[in-house]
């Protein structure tokens, strides 16, 4: 998901510095048949040149394996022709797609979304170059018409307009009957109305993309709809409906073999069992989470589990069990040096010893 930027960090400023120079001769060369993996740290950013004459179309696919990554192409002058991130969380698929408007070297760079990442890798690999075609082109305009609409949405003031740019979108993605892209911007349309409060075209919306990506077969984003329908039942207080919808994400995360998310839907499972008074399947979901998320070896989801491990049990009235699972989580934050969820940590259990 985009982040907002609130103030420039010593990463940002480094990340702005990168983001005006041209392509160097140090980067590596992207070539077909030949995908590149690479371990990505929170605060690292690789680059990759990439050859290409003026009308070639451009299709790069980033397969992230426990990062979120976000990939920004330059043209041969230095200037940014856009970024491409979609909410696929830690894995997942980011689909680089671009005409080059002059021939010359670009320049890809992949970094990761947050500075304060765990640390993963990723895959980078050339699926597609040739002559632009028509159909090219109008994926490329859907593109931009959606990127436009991410902008637009991002503000208050402007939300409404995100809807036009959508609309654009969405006819030149049926036009190329691209069902994933339709799926995707149907998808942005549902943020939108989420965001101008309107939840009844939300879920119209997503429940739209979701038929599409069930009949595509895309598991990861019909699980994350699930989770966001979860997490509009869990506003409206539904909480045995949000544990419905996080139950039917379950399987699909299984399939995956993304065991992150499904420690993660394991643990929020937990939570809202607790807000529904059920202290055994509370419990359960949670220890489920928990075994899940020591079996990956991954100690910030760890750390996350048992966080929300003291919830569920703040939640029930088990206080001293609750403070049990903040200490083990903070101890697992100082050991990774993540300040703020350290601070965030200690608050709560401060807050929580005051009432005992």
């Amino acid at each position: 998901m985009k982040k907002q930027a609130v103030t420039l960090s010593a990463f940002s400023i480094s990340l702005l510095t990168l983001s005006v120079c041209a392509v160097t001769s140090s980067d590596p060369l992207l070539k077909r048949g030949q995908p590149v993996v690479r371990a990505l740290k929170g605060s690292e950013a690789h680059s990759y040149r990439l050859g290409l004459k003026a009308g070639q179309y451009v299709q790069l696919i980033v397969e992230q394996l426990d990062i979120d990554v976000i990939a920004v192409v330059f043209a041969p002058d230095g200037k940014q022709l856009g970024e491409f991130d979609s909410p696929t969380g830690l894995r997942g698929t980011e689909l680089v797609r671009f005409v080059a408007d002059t021939a010359g070297e670009y320049r890809i760079e992949v970094r990761s979304l947050k500075a304060e990442a765990y640390g993963g890798s990723y895959e980078v690999k050339i699926a597609a170059i040739r002559k632009a075609t028509a159909r090219d082109n109008r994926i490329v305009a859907a593109v931009k018409a959606q990127a436009r609409g991410d902008e637009l949405r991002a503000q208050a003031e402007t939300r409404t307009q995100a809807l036009e740019q959508y609309a654009q979108a969405l006819e030149l993605w049926r036009a190329a009957r691209d069902r994933a892209g339709t799926g995707s911007t149907l998808r942005a349309i549902g943020f939108t109305y989420v965001r101008l409060g309107d939840d009844r075209q939300a879920y119209e919306h997503f429940d739209k993309a979701l038929t599409i990506w069930r009949e595509i077969g895309d598991r990861r984003s019909a699980a994350y709809i699930h989770l966001i329908f979860a997490t509009i039942h869990t506003r409206r207080g539904d909480h045995a409906q949000a544990v419905n919808e996080r139950l039917l994400a379950l399987p699909l995360w299984r399939a995956l073999g993304d065991r992150i998310e499904e420690a993660s839907t394991l643990a929020v499972i937990g939570l809202s069992c607790a807000r529904l008074r059920d202290k055994t399947r509370a419990f359960d979901y949670c220890q489920q989470a928990l075994a899940l998320s020591r079996a990956t070896g991954n100690r910030a989801l760890q750390a996350n589990a048992l966080y929300w491990f003291g919830e569920v049990c703040e939640l029930l009235g088990e206080k001293q069990q609750a403070l049990d699972y903040f200490e083990q989580s903070l101890a697992l934050w100082r050991a990774l040096g993540r300040s703020s969820q350290e601070a965030a940590v200690t608050g709560r259990i401060e807050k929580l010893r005051q009432t005992q």
